[in-house]
């Protein structure tokens, strides 16, 4: 008697098992989808991350430069001002 049970259910468990499969494939193509999408996201953040990383690298060379050259032309203006006082001290 449960082999004949075993038997009808058998069938009933096939289809559903079937049924189940057609609705998991389309999950799984939209999952590799996703998936996919992620990805190339993701190496758009680091590739973005990279790229401001290194223009705040260079802008902060930049900034160093600057105030290494300012501080130059102050020393310039400096000793600029020093030699007039003594031309001026002079006449």
């Amino acid at each position: 008697m449960d082999s004949n049970k075993s038997k009808t259910r058998e069938p009933k468990m096939n289809e559903e098992l079937e049924r189940v499969k057609l609705q998991i494939d389309p999950l799984k193509a939209e999952n590799k989808k996703l998936m996919q999408d992620n990805n190339d996201l993701h190496f758009k953040i680091i590739t973005i991350s990279e790229d401001t990383e290194s223009i705040r690298n260079a802008n902060l060379l930049n900034i160093k430069r600057l105030e290494a050259e300012r501080n130059d032309l102050r020393f310039i203006v400096s000793q600029k001002d020093s030699s007039i006082g003594q031309i001026e001290a002079e006449n």
